[in-house]
């Protein structure tokens, strides 16, 4: 008993107090970061045979031995894990038993298409796809959603997890933040404002987003849209008809694109399209429903990413000359 004890004692301060290559040679570090996955049902062994194998420890038995005396025996958490430094193996246990997994991120870009997010996370290594989410209709039960389209409902932000965690948990939670942020702005709405929701705010954020290649021009291209609604003038918003068009827009938006009707077509109908176009960010929300007040109903792009806002049709024409039909 009293060799087991000091046994025992030595091993736990050497693996408190020394670094891994006490028990490993040097050279192994050079494989690190090492990334794994401890599959449910998987032993301490099977473990340290991978972590032998990444040269993260150097000698399995005493690896072993250190979590029998630590009474750890049953406490493997399954799970994806990395381990970018050098670790003591007392460490490397506390690790794998306190559920301190690697996380991997996936990034929706202001501006994305709910298709695109599907393909994004369906091309994602780490993240379990649930097909049926694919259907609107399942995934708008799943997640409770009122509106027959997913489009502008999930806000486009970073988002990290555990590996293996599924679509549909990550849809969640960006449909949770999407509400949050939406609800938390409508209430800080400026008064007189054309719209009449939360929903018809994502609309509109949504044709902002897709509009702005400036982040400081938001507010102003707010206004011209906010100020066209209030005169009953056409939006004449050109990333409307492209979403409607689908897959069938190849690069190059003509000018029988334009005359040619669909419930997405701002230049052909009046107000807000039935849906989003894209999912926008927070300060696209924000200036729907906190626009500037210039008093601008036309913009034109200068071609750098900015645009020449006019009060006057007049004003917009020798915009146009100037920016658009000179080049």
């Amino acid at each position: 008993f009293i060799s087991f004890f000091i046994l025992s004692f030595a091993i736990i301060a050497i693996s408190i107090f020394f670094p891994p290559y006490f028990f490993s040679s040097r050279d192994s570090y050079e494989s690190l970061p090492a990334a794994f996955n401890v599959k449910p049902g998987e032993s301490w062994s099977e473990v340290a045979f991978k972590l032998k194998g990444f040269g993260v420890i150097g000698n399995s038995r005493f690896f072993l031995i250190l979590i029998t005396i630590l009474g750890e025996s049953k406490r493997l958490k399954a799970g994806s894990y990395q381990i970018d430094k050098p670790l003591s193996y007392f460490q490397i246990i506390k690790k794998l038993t306190s559920s301190d997994f690697a996380l991997g991120k996936i990034t929706f870009p202001e501006g994305i298409t709910f298709e695109q997010m599907l393909a994004l996370m369906k091309e994602h290594h780490e993240i379990s796809n649930e097909e049926e989410i694919y259907d609107p209709k399942i995934l708008a039960k799943r997640l409770k959603i009122k509106q027959s389209h997913p489009e502008g409902l999930f806000f486009p932000s970073t988002y990290k997890f555990t590996s293996g965690t599924t679509d549909i948990a990550i849809l969640k939670l960006a449909h949770q933040t999407q509400k949050k942020i939406i609800q938390e702005l409508w209430l800080k709405r400026i008064d007189g404002l054309p719209i009449k929701s939360p929903y018809e705010a994502l609309i509109l954020a949504s044709i902002v987003e897709k509009e702005t290649g400036a982040a400081q021009e938001r507010a102003s291209i707010s206004e011209v849209f906010i100020n066209r609604l209030k005169k009953r003038m056409r939006l004449q918003a050109d990333p409307t008809v492209i979403y409607g068009m689908g897959s069938s827009f190849k690069g190059n938006l003509r000018k029988k694109d334009l005359l040619k009707d669909n419930p997405f077509n701002t230049y052909t109908r009046y107000g807000l399209p039935p849906t989003p176009i894209a999912m926008p960010g927070r300060e696209a929300i924000k200036a729907v429903l906190n626009p500037a007040s210039h008093g601008n109903f036309y913009f034109v792009s200068r071609g750098d990413g900015t645009h020449y806002f006019s009060k006057s049709l007049r004003q917009h024409n020798r915009a146009v000359d100037r920016y658009q039909r000179s080049k």
